[in-house]
C-alpha cells in the first residue's frame, strides 16, 4: 500500500507560542484555526516523550491550503539548536506573494531578521521571479517568493488569488484550511468550460 494523501501540515517547535502566533498572523498573514494544551496520552506516545506536556496552535496559510502546527513544550525541557540552510534536516516554509518589493517595504521595519532583501531569480526554472529569506522569532527560515510569469508557481498563485479575491469569494466559496484545490461551480449556471474565467473588473488581483 502506498501513501497517496496530501501533505496536511508542517510542524515547528517554538520557544514562545504566543510570540510565534503573533508573527505568523501579523507578518505572514496566517489565520489561527485552534489552540490547545496537551499532557501525556496519545500525543506523548506519538512524539516519543513520556509525560510530554505542551501548548500548541494550528494556523492556516493565507490561502487556506496548508496548516502550520506550532508546539511549545513545557515537558521535556526544550533546547536550542543551530538553524541554517546548509545543515542537514533544516527546513523552511515558502509563501507565494504577488509583489515581493511591496511586501518587503511593508515589513522591513518590524524588527525581522532578513537574510537578504528581494533577489531577482535570473536563471533556471523560476527565472523572472524574485525571492528572499527571513527568520521567524526562533530563527526558523521563511521564504517569500514572487514567481515569474508562466511558471507553475505563478499559475498556483493566481489560482489561489482567484479563489480568495473580492468578487470571486462571493461566487466561489474559499477553501477550508485542509481542503484540496478544486473547481467551485456557480450554482446558478451550467459549467461550460474547464478554462479559468477572467476575474471580475472589480477584482484587485488583476
Amino acid at each position: 500500500m502506498s501513501i497517496r494523501g496530501a501533505v496536511q501540515h508542517t510542524g515547528f517547535t517554538v520557544s514562545n507560542l504566543e510570540r510565534s502566533v503573533d508573527f505568523y498572523v501579523r507578518i505572514l498573514g496566517c489565520k489561527v484555526i485552534m489552540t490547545q494544551e496537551k499532557t501525556g496520552g496519545y500525543l506523548a506516545a506519538i512524539v516519543g516523550y513520556p509525560n510530554a506536556s505542551l501548548k500548541m496552535a494550528h494556523l492556516s496559510d493565507p490561502a487556506g491550503h496548508h496548516v502550520i502546527e506550532l508546539f511549545e513544550y513545557s515537558v521535556p525541557e526544550m533546547t536550542r539548536t543551530d538553524l541554517e540552510p546548509r545543515l542537514i534536516g533544516n527546513a523552511h516554509l515558502c509563501f507565494l506573494v504577488s509583489d515581493l518589493k511591496a511586501i518587503y517595504e511593508s515589513i522591513k521595519d518590524e524588527g525581522i531578521t532578513f537574510v537578504s532583501g528581494p533577489v531577482e531569480v535570473d536563471t533556471g526554472a523560476n527565472a523572472g521571479g524574485a525571492a528572499l529569506y527571513l527568520k521567524d522569532p526562533d530563527g526558523i527560515t521563511m521564504e517569500l517568493f514572487q514567481p515569474g510569469p508562466g511558471t507553475a508557481a505563478y499559475k498556483l498563485l493566481h489560482a489561489t488569488n482567484h479563489n480568495l479575491c473580492c468578487e470571486c469569494q462571493r461566487t466561489y466559496p474559499p477553501l477550508s484550511p485542509v481542503a484540496p484545490i478544486r473547481n467551485h461551480r456557480r450554482p446558478d449556471r451550467k459549467h461550460r468550460s474547464n478554462k479559468p474565467r477572467d476575474l471580475p473588473s472589480t477584482c484587485s488581483h488583476r
